[in-house]
């Protein structure tokens, strides 16, 4: 079994973690902390990220929602 904690805002967190764990689970938001960003960047520590959920007002079922669920979604797609 692997350990791994998530967060999507908080560096002194995962700095915390970073020596304890296996893996990050990162919320990718619409509007990044640019210090979690640089932190994924340096870290060995392997990194899961995912796009927002249902609290974010994402439904990937509802076509009606289309719009916001791509940008969601293009949000966790990290681009160097």
């Amino acid at each position: 079994m692997k350990i791994g904690v998530k967060t999507y805002s908080e560096v002194k967190f995962l700095e915390y973690f970073e020596d304890k764990v296996d893996f990050f689970e990162i919320m990718a938001l619409e509007k990044p902390n640019l210090e979690v960003i640089e932190f994924i960047k340096k870290t060995k520590v392997p990194i899961v990220i995912h796009s927002q959920h249902k609290t974010f007002g994402i439904n990937n079922a509802d076509s009606s929602k289309m719009e916001k669920n791509l940008s969601s979604i293009k949000t966790a797609i990290i681009k160097e």
